[in-house]
């Protein structure tokens, strides 16, 4: 996105840096400037802002506030985006939001008694140093203003609306909208749209229509500033093929708070133009805006631990430079401990409805019910910590702790048999086994009280834990964090959407604090004994083994046209199943290497391939290996080599290989090295593969086979035949075989030998004709039967 230097310096009242040198030092903490260029009195810096940040950083005012924790200087609010108290009156708009999922946030606001008019020097300035152009003062409002602050804005006019009352609502069967630039775009009834009684005025979040464009003659207007759902935008904005700078941001999700703080400064602005206008018109009348806001934002909060901060970072990070960080970031926080928050918000949830499923326990709006798992998550994401989902891995995630040593904060769990009762951990530590099964999970909250959803009650209640129906098999307790330690639990600001768990918080008190900072440490070895993978270790010595032995490896596609796991949404018909074996993929691809086995100069090919597969919905490592004798003669050869890899086999795990059934075999490598004894060693696992060639890849046009034989006299070099070859067939020239020799006395006593080569040409950029090799060979025999004691047979 590109960035006025000139804007940027309004948002401080301390000079900025040099342009260069804010962009070097942005590029070292934040984002990577690719361009600063001069403009007029102005410098434009292209900053590319990664997605992880657009939704506080696509705008200036959102750099401006970046700048600020960076060089620490305070930020204030541009003169003419300063918001006024605006006095407002009845409305009769009305809105309707169809599915908040898709819309969470709409705010319009009717403005009468406008005059459309050319937009202020200051507002066309701004535009034009970012490459915009201007269109007219409310139009370039509600854009100037998105550059500002992020927020999209659209204004329609007000008399070519049918009704007084908006609808967000997704398009019906049939509908088309004809765009600001006058394009037909056929609507389906997965695109959201902003519409009137009749038509729809807007694709949501994307583009405006032409129906009520704003022109010369506009004296009224309805204003928006709404907030979308990014997944729908983004797909919208793909189904349509038309993106902007409005679609860019919801795609990558706009805070829901700058909705309002966008409406707020459209208006004030939109009031000042009249009022620095000179005009004697009336002044214009704001009404009440409607703010269609169901769901509020729930403020995430994340627990850190100081001492946990400098072992990730690799540098002592004392507290004070924690808490400066953290006040320069403007993160507010508090020294607490994770159990005892979570026990004193607990309480407060009882009598929250019980929904089984429910799963907003870690979103970013307030929770309206709860299960079991869900809510011990909540309380636990509330004081700053993540915990898993499902109350199976909730189990699996925690510290045990005997039933006698219970203390309040910890989680107990049951089978109560209601129910879906796990037997395995699903995401936590998947497929690792609960024999007892659980369904239900309970927080202690000491002297015999429990805090859980109640199936038979419909809510959440606090009650004596004996006495409760769903704990009268307990299958165990855990302990999900020490309740003595002192953490540090910070409260992160609604624009920063991408901080979600401590290591976030952690990469953001780096980044300020200076990664250049931090020297490179050795890794204690009296401490640290590194575990060998005993998979990751048995690949390695496949691989040296086979790459020894002139093996090539090989990567095919794991879907395929039949298997026994079907995917959900496969990518093409012939891709719709995973695949139960490595051999088909191996047969195809040692036919494929046949055809091109003159360009490879080899007459035994020799391909493995490791890689996952799914036999009868199960799944498991497999190795695959191909030799093919592409002379059909002398099947001894691809004997012999299979051999030398039992050999290595033996050797390497003490173990012989499957029989080979013709020119394959797989091996469930996963079976075969399950008995293999542990006695690896690091070095083992390091060990270099052999030196392969430099990869090249093949021509996609086909190629040339041309034979030549010549008598050479004795004595002299046959290397002069190849260098005539490589003279004259020079880029075209793909390979030569010596593939036949012989002595023969000639009737004068002379012996010569003979010398056969197979030639390929190939070209890289084009189908190689007949004539051009043949040129080539012309030229080739030519020059041998010059040359004394050479003779062409």
């Amino acid at each position: 996105m590109l960035f006025s230097y000139r804007w940027l310096q309004e948002h401080f009242d301390d000079p900025l840096p040099n342009p260069q040198e804010l962009a070097d030092y942005l590029t070292l903490h934040s984002f990577e400037v690719e361009s600063v260029a001069e403009e007029k009195d102005d410098f434009v810096l292209d900053i590319d802002i990664l997605p992880n940040r657009s939704s506080d950083c696509l705008s200036h005012e959102g750099v401006a506030k970046e700048i600020s924790v960076l060089f620490e200087k305070k930020t204030k609010t541009p003169e003419h985006f300063q918001i006024q108290e605006i006095e407002s009156k009845p409305t009769k708009l009305q809105i309707s939001v169809e599915d908040s999922k898709l819309c969470p946030r709409y705010i319009g606001r009717k403005v009468s008694r406008i005059t459309v008019a050319e937009s202020p020097l200051w507002m066309k300035e701004k535009l034009q140093a970012i490459g915009q152009k201007s269109i007219n003062n409310i139009v370039d409002a509600t854009n100037v203003i998105m550059y500002e602050t992020g927020q999209p804005l659209h204004a329609f006019d007000a008399d070519k609306l049918d009704g007084e009352k908006i609808f967000v609502r997704l398009a019906r069967s049939g509908e088309k909208i004809t765009t600001l630039d006058g394009k037909e775009v056929p609507l389906d009834e997965n695109t959201l749209v902003i519409a009137d009684a009749k038509d729809p005025l807007a694709i949501a979040g994307v583009k405006g229509g032409k129906k009520a464009e704003v022109d010369k003659n506009t004296k009224n207007i309805v204003l928006e500033s709404a907030n979308f759902h990014p997944t729908n935008i983004r797909k919208t904005s793909a189904r349509v093929n038309i993106r902007t700078d409005s679609s860019k941001r919801f795609e990558n999700e706009v805070p829901l708070k700058v909705a309002e703080e966008g409406m707020e400064t459209v208006s004030s602005v939109l009031l000042k133009l009249h009022q620095n206008s000179g005009s004697d018109k009336e002044q214009p009348i704001f009404e009440e805006k409607i703010d269609i806001y169901p769901e509020k934002y729930r403020q995430i909060k994340i627990s850190v631990n100081p001492s946990r901060v400098s072992d990730i970072l690799g540098v002592e990070i004392s507290e004070d430079v924690l808490e400066e960080t953290l006040h320069r970031l403007e993160f507010p926080y508090e020294k607490t401990n994770v159990i005892q928050k979570m026990l004193d918000l607990a309480p407060k949830y009882a009598g929250t409805k019980y929904a089984y499923g429910a799963d907003q326990s870690t979103g970013k709006t307030e929770p309206k019910s709860f299960d079991s798992s869900s809510l011990i998550q909540f309380l636990f994401a509330e004081a700053g910590m993540l915990v898993p989902r499902l109350a199976v891995d909730q189990y699996f995630f925690g510290e045990e702790v005997a039933f006698a040593d219970m203390l309040p904060g910890d989680v107990v769990f049951s089978n109560a048999a209601e129910e879906q009762i796990y037997f395995k951990s699903v995401h936590f530590l998947p497929g690792k086994e609960l024999p007892e099964g659980v369904d239900h999970a309970g927080l202690y909250l000491g002297e015999g009280n429990i805090l859980h959803t109640s199936r038979e009650q419909q809510k959440a209640v606090i009650e004596k834990m004996k006495e409760s129906k769903q704990f009268k098999k307990v299958v165990g307790v855990r302990r999900m964090a020490d309740p003595h330690k002192e953490r540090w639990l910070v409260s992160v600001p609604e624009h920063r959407l991408d901080l979600e768990r401590p290591e976030d918080i952690v990469e953001e008190i780096g980044r300020i604090y200076g990664y250049e900072k931090i020297s490179a440490k050795p890794l204690p070895t009296e401490t640290f004994s590194p575990k060998i993978h005993r998979l990751f270790f048995a690949v390695n010595k496949i691989r040296n083994i086979l790459f020894t032995l002139g093996f090539s490896e090989i990567y095919t596609h794991t879907l395929q046209r039949k298997g026994d796991v079907r995917v959900a949404n496969p990518m093409a018909q012939d891709k719709a199943f995973l695949r139960t074996s490595l051999l088909e993929n191996m047969q195809k691809s040692l036919d494929l290497n046949e055809k091109n086995a003159p360009l490879f100069g080899e007459e035994v090919l020799t391909l493995f391939e490791i890689g996952i597969v799914f036999p009868e919905g199960k799944e498991h490592t497999a190795l695959a290996i191909g030799i093919r004798d592409t002379k059909r003669k002398k099947q001894q050869r691809a004997e012999e080599i299979f051999q030398k890899v039992e050999e290595g086999f033996q050797e390497a795990f003490g173990k012989k290989l499957p029989h080979r059934e013709g020119e394959t075999v797989e091996i469930n490598l996963d079976e075969f090295i399950a008995d293999i004894p542990e006695k690896f060693s690091y070095e083992d696992v390091l060990e270099k593969k052999a030196a392969g060639e430099k990869y090249e890849s093949i021509s996609s046009y086909p190629f040339l086979l041309r034979d030549i034989a010549v008598f050479v006299s004795e004595g002299e070099d046959a290397f002069e035949i190849l260098r005539l070859i490589s003279e004259e067939g020079k880029d075209l020239l793909v390979r030569t075989t010596l593939f036949d020799i012989f002595e023969k006395t000639f009737e004068d006593g002379l012996k010569k030998t003979s010398y056969a080569y197979h030639i390929v040409f190939q070209a890289k950029d084009r189908t190689l004709s007949d004539e051009e090799a043949n040129r080539i060979m012309d030229q080739v025999t030519k020059r041998l039967n010059e040359k004394p004691g050479f003779s062409v047979r």
